[in-house]
């Protein structure tokens, strides 16, 4: 079988690589139109508690996660293009459904149904990119392709509540579905590597790489502030004044996009050590802040500040996992990476749907910050030396 290679790509900003980007950012919006709106609509419009909202945002990840293994080890010996299809056409139909949901079990059937596609969606997502940037500018181009969330992150808010414009939930699913549509097409006019399509037996080897398990870890203590932030921001805005909710995405992802390009770039350069040091502190020091806030003003302030700390965190972790793993093992690193990602999201929707509940949203936010210390001394006492020593010399 034809092996996927990359060593002979030279340009970053190839034709390839924007329409993936493209593609990627559509369907991107398409999910984060649901984020500020779901919250509003277990609580208001199904008269659900609290608590409820972390079941909603969290059962995605959930199933996400148990397609991880498969989706990893799928794109690895199925190929890319095929599996990835299969994937966003599920993810997109799944869109059209959500009208439908007019009952907390329904809601909640179809967020695990969406959990499924997007768990092979994500996995494929970060594989291609790697697949088709330059070795020697993996950091750059991860960053890059990491800002079609950011933009998502920016826009998509700011939109669905427009688009909302009250109560109208079915004319914001069917835009989300329509936007989602067009990233099809985008992906039917890219030529994927020629895949590599290895002859393994499924085990527990070839659902997970070992070795990126500690920085996956880390990965999973930071997904846990950002499930608190997609199930309870929107409340927490409307309970300090806030009108729209929307600005705090737009400022936190412009503080996420501040440092993303760069961080790639430090990191091919210089590695990881400052790079995730200085996010932890900028993390933990706007969710403190957050958890202070009384206005619209501080809280926005937190946004950005937090923004500036995931900026760095994301693509640093992912590009320290693809340095250490071979081509054949890429989908599989990412699988057990984007893992990580649906248990701490899917884990801390609940612990915060809960702590929410029971001390109040602003306590709840205060709990998450000082949480993160424990990755933040794990990466300093362990998970730096692990990279460096697991590293894969050329990368």
């Amino acid at each position: 079988m034809q092996a996927i290679s990359t060593s002979n790509v030279k340009k970053l900003w190839s034709r390839n690589f924007i329409l993936h980007c493209l593609a990627y950012l559509l369907v991107a919006v398409a999910f984060y139109f649901l984020v500020p709106v779901l919250p509003l609509y277990v609580v208001d419009h199904l008269g659900e508690s609290k608590d409820m909202v972390g079941y909603a945002v969290g059962l995605y990840a959930f199933s996400a996660l148990l397609v991880r293994p498969f989706s990893g080890y799928a794109f690895d010996a199925l190929g890319r293009r095929p599996v990835y299809l299969w994937a966003i056409s599920l993810f997109v139909l799944l869109l059209a459904f959500y009208p439908f949901a007019t009952s907390l079990m329904l809601l909640l059937a179809l967020r695990v149904a969406h959990g499924l596609s997007w768990g092979f969606l994500t996995t494929g997502g970060s594989t291609i990119a790697t697949d088709i940037v330059p070795d020697k500018r993996r950091g750059e181009g991860l960053g890059i392709f990491g800002m079609s969330i950011t933009l998502s992150m920016a826009l998509a808010p700011l939109l669905a509540l427009e688009v909302l414009d009250g109560d109208h939930y079915d004319r914001l699913f069917y835009t989300a579905f329509g936007l989602a549509l067009l990233g099809i097409v985008m992906v039917m006019l890219m030529r994927f590597p020629p895949p590599a399509k290895a002859k393994r037996k499924i085990s527990f080897r070839t659902m997970y790489e070992k070795k990126v398990l500690p920085i996956s870890f880390m990965m999973f203590m930071g997904a846990i502030p950002y499930s608190a932030i997609l199930g309870f921001i929107t409340l927490y805005a409307k309970q300090v004044g806030m009108e729209n909710v929307g600005i705090f995405f737009l400022v936190y992802a412009a503080g996420v996009a501040i440092f993303r390009p760069t961080a790639g770039r430090i990191m091919d350069k210089k590695g990881p050590r400052l790079l995730l040091i200085s996010s932890f502190t900028l993390t933990i020091t706007g969710l403190i802040l957050l958890s202070l806030s009384e206005s619209s003003t501080p809280m926005l302030a937190s946004g950005f500040v937090i923004g500036l700390g995931n900026g760095l965190f994301i693509p640093t972790l992912q590009t320290m996992i693809m340095n250490m793993v071979t081509v054949e093992r890429r989908g599989m690193a990412n699988s057990t990476f984007l893992s990580a990602i649906d248990l701490g999201i899917g884990l801390g929707a609940i612990l915060t749907g809960y702590l929410a509940e029971e001390f109040g949203i602003p306590t709840m936010f205060m709990i998450c910050g000082i949480m993160l210390l424990i990755p933040l001394l794990y990466f300093i006492t362990y998970v730096y030396k692990h990279y460096k020593l697991n590293h894969i010399s050329g990368r």
